[in-house]
C-alpha cells in the first residue's frame, strides 16, 4: 500500500502538518514514531492512510489507537506566528519542534519537498502521506488534533466547527459580514481585505510598552494584543511583536508531548 516504506530504517518518525491553506486557526504539526516491523503487526495498521482519504470518524478512531500505542508529539503554531513567519516557515518551525534528534538507527521522514536546515538528517518525501505509513499516521494525528481545536474554538459565529477555517463560501460570506476575529490570518488576502485597523488600539498598546514592566505585566499586555489581533494591521503586528521580544517575552510555540518515552516495541 505504501510504496516507499521499505526505503527507511525500522525505527522511524513521520512528520506532517494540517491547516496550511486555512484562513483561520493554527497550523498543527504532528510526529509519529514507531518501529515499522512492530507497527505492521498491529490491528489498526491496515486502516492508516492519507488523512484526506478518511472520514472524521475514521481519523478519530485511528488517532486514539496511535496515542495509546506509539510516541506522538504535536506542535500548534498560532495564527499570529503564521502571519509573522509566513505559512511555509511556520510549518517548518513546527517540524523542528516535533522532530527527534539525529540518531544512527533512526529515520526521520517529513512530508513535502522542504525541510528545515536544522533537520538536514531528515528525508523529505513529496506526498509522503501517501507513500510512507508513519507520515500518513502523522497526517491523521495533525488533522484530527486541529479539527478538534477548531470545534472547540471561540468565535463560532464564523462556523469554524463546520469548515475548520478553510475558505468555504459560507466562511467568506461571514468574513465579509463580520470582519475578521483574532483567529484569522491577516497575511491571507481574503482576511487582509476586510481588516479595519484601530489606530487607537495600536497607539494604546505601543504606549503600554513604553513603561517599565514586570514579566507578568508584559504577559498581560501580550494576551490583550492576541485577543484584539484582528484590530491591528500586519505591519503593526510585526513591529510590536519585535518590541515584545526585545523586552524579553518568548513567543515561539513549544510542542505538546503526549507520550515522551521512545516506547517498548
Amino acid at each position: 500500500m505504501f510504496s516507499r516504506d521499505a526505503e527507511f530504517k525500522d525505527w522511524r518518525t513521520g512528520i506532517d502538518e494540517a491547516g496550511r491553506g486555512c484562513l483561520a486557526g493554527p497550523v498543527v504539526v504532528a510526529s509519529v514514531t514507531w518501529r515499522q516491523s512492530w507497527a505492521e503487526q498491529q490491528t489498526w495498521f491496515s486502516e492508516v492512510k492519507d488523512s484526506k482519504m478518511m472520514t472524521a470518524t475514521q481519523r478519530a478512531r485511528i488517532c486514539t489507537a496511535l496515542l495509546r500505542s506509539v510516541r506522538v508529539r504535536v506542535s500548534v503554531v498560532h495564527p499570529l506566528l503564521v502571519d509573522l513567519m509566513n505559512v511555509t516557515q511556520a510549518s517548518l518551525h513546527g517540524f523542528e519542534l516535533v522532530a527527534p534528534p539525529s540518531r544512527e538507527d533512526h529515520a526521520v521522514i517529513v512530508d513535502g519537498h522542504l525541510k528545515p536546515v536544522t533537520l538536514a538528517y531528515a528525508h523529505a518525501v513529496v506526498k509522503g502521506d501517501r507513500h510512507v505509513s508513519c507520515v500518513a499516521a502523522a497526517s491523521i494525528v495533525a488533522k484530527n488534533y486541529r479539527d478538534q481545536l477548531m470545534v472547540q474554538a471561540p468565535f463560532q459565529d464564523y462556523g469554524f466547527a463546520v469548515h475548520k477555517g478553510y475558505g468555504t463560501a459560507r466562511h467568506l460570506e461571514t468574513l465579509q459580514q463580520l470582519g475578521p476575529c483574532p483567529f484569522h490570518r491577516k497575511s491571507f488576502e481574503p482576511v487582509r481585505k476586510v481588516t479595519r485597523p484601530s489606530a487607537e488600539l495600536e497607539s494604546s498598546l505601543w504606549w503600554a510598552l513604553s513603561a517599565s514592566l514586570t514579566q507578568g505585566e508584559l504577559q498581560d499586555i501580550w494576551m490583550k494584543f492576541l485577543s484584539e489581533y484582528h484590530l491591528v494591521d500586519l505591519s503593526f503586528a510585526h513591529r510590536i511583536t519585535a518590541r515584545f521580544q526585545s523586552m524579553g517575552l518568548k513567543i515561539l510555540p513549544t510542542p505538546d508531548a503526549f507520550k515522551p518515552e521512545w516506547g517498548r516495541h
